[in-house]
């Protein structure tokens, strides 16, 4: 299979979920990519294959796979590729406990994002940094700001699987700030939008909608 049909199955298998079958094309596609010197599809298999070791939840071999992934980008000069990379990197080591480093480098994915005009990596960026925020420093106010920055960008193009993550996201951010019936609007709108487009969000939305409910003393739903 030639390196174009691989990465495209080899995406695809991803998006299906199909971690094996995307591993496997992957593999193939940084081989053939690094024999052809391919620097650019050697940085994309990597990250692919770094996201595919996080869905496993495989962290020690997922951060150097896209820390290599980032490097590769920087070299080749794919500002996009970059970004990305910084995003998902931020997200890989803030599970790792640390923060400074996930906000440092979410940043700069923001702000990569924002200098291409790129949309949905802005409103993708946004959402992972207020998290970051809002878990390591507690600052509901700055990261609730990002999430309706980024809610709104993503109405504006029509992106559902955005709209639906910024919904969910600001309905849990009003639930710790203890105002229940905004969230619960906000999480319901989430969970419809995201049954719509078959999302894999469903179920953390819905445990979230359920402590909602069980502070509002509505066991109905």
């Amino acid at each position: 299979m030639q390196v174009k049909a691989l990465k495209a199955a080899a995406h695809l298998a991803y998006v299906q979920g199909d971690n094996d079958r995307a591993e496997v094309l992957s593999e193939e596609c940084l081989a053939q990519c690094r024999e052809l010197g391919d620097a650019t599809g050697v940085a994309l298999s990597l990250r692919l294959l770094g996201l595919i070791a996080r869905r496993r939840y495989n962290f020690g071999v997922a951060v150097p796979l896209t820390e290599e992934s980032l490097a590769l980008f920087r070299e080749v000069g794919d500002k996009e590729g970059v970004a990305w990379a910084l995003n998902n990197l931020a997200g890989l080591v803030s599970m790792r406990g640390e923060y400074a480093r996930a906000i440092s480098l979410a940043e700069e994915s923001l702000a990569l994002f924002r200098e291409l005009g790129n949309i949905g990596g802005i409103a993708f960026s946004l959402c992972g940094l207020a998290v970051l925020l809002m878990i390591s420093q507690g600052n509901q106010a700055t990261g609730r700001a990002l999430l309706e920055e980024s809610l709104v960008l993503c109405r504006e193009v029509g992106h559902k699987e955005g709209i639906a993550r910024a919904l969910g996201l600001l309905g849990q951010t009003f639930l710790l700030q203890g105002v229940a019936v905004k969230a619960r609007s906000l999480l319901e709108e989430s969970i419809m939008l995201s049954r719509d487009i078959g999302d894999r969000n469903m179920a953390w939305l819905l445990i979230v909608l359920g402590r909602v409910v069980a502070i509002e003393g509505d066991h109905a739903l």
